[in-house]
């Protein structure tokens, strides 16, 4: 049961600051991510042509601070449903049924339309994942929608791609493009959707934009790929690639 004097803020970027400062007190690492964690470190993405609405928290964390996580989250007034987590062990749903507001905590990794292990940016400095890796869980979406291309544009438009501490790691991209073939498809083909889309989105920014969407997808193509990319390649899209994620 929910702790009876626990008061979750009404407004989201409160509400994310009020968590973050209780989990930093219990020494949790926890990282967000979702459109919320594109807000807090991309200016493009927090006011602008690329800026929209967001109501739920997603959160990163390690395997074993789940248990610390759950009831920390459960005296601040989040609620447990037993029924949606019946068979998402590495996906753990909470609800903020006075402001309609979902926190989903990701344990260890990302699972949605593809498996993404974020186990090394959950040690980096920082409220959210790194970017590169925030970048990876919208690129991987196999039925992408504008408020993603839109957090996708803001990732490219505000950091540039390179080996920088703060840069968009082309070669962490590159590995698991080169690798696993069904990845392969689904970056390559909503980098360029984003392409195609993003002078009706956000026509004061596409130049840059494309220019770096453009440059990954190049990076992309140049890596050589494993043995065991091509013969996923061989039998392309006559076997499914990608998961499609439930709602819950």
């Amino acid at each position: 049961m929910p702790w009876r004097n626990a008061s979750i803020q009404a407004d989201l970027l409160e509400a994310a600051n009020q968590l973050l400062e209780r989990v930093d007190e219990q020494e949790i690492a926890v990282k967000f991510l979702g459109g919320l964690a594109f807000k807090l470190i991309c200016p493009s993405s927090a006011e602008g042509s690329l800026s929209r609405d967001n109501n739920d928290i997603d959160l990163a964390v390690r395997r074993k601070d789940v248990s610390k996580l759950k009831k920390l989250v459960e005296t601040m007034g989040y609620e447990y449903p037993l029924r949606s987590n019946a068979l998402h062990p590495d996906q753990i749903l909470y609800v903020d049924n006075q402001n309609k507001r979902q926190v989903d905590i990701f344990v260890d990794g990302f699972q949605m339309c593809h498996k993404l292990d974020f186990r090394h940016g959950l040690e980096d400095e920082g409220p959210t994942l790194p970017i590169t890796e925030l970048l990876m869980t919208k690129l991987q979406i196999a039925e992408i929608t504008d408020k993603d291309l839109r957090d996708i544009g803001a990732a490219l438009f505000d950091f540039e791609i390179g080996s920088g501490k703060h840069d968009i790691h082309d070669a962490q991209i590159t590995n698991i493009t080169s690798t696993n073939w069904g990845v392969w498809k689904d970056f390559t083909g909503n980098l360029m959707k984003l392409k195609n889309r993003i002078s009706k989105l956000a026509p004061d920014k596409a130049e840059v934009i494309a220019l770096r969407a453009d440059s990954l997808l190049g990076l992309i193509a140049a890596r050589p790929k494993s043995a065991r990319w091509q013969i996923r390649a061989r039998i392309g899209e006559r076997m499914q690639w990608h998961e499609l994620p439930q709602q819950r």
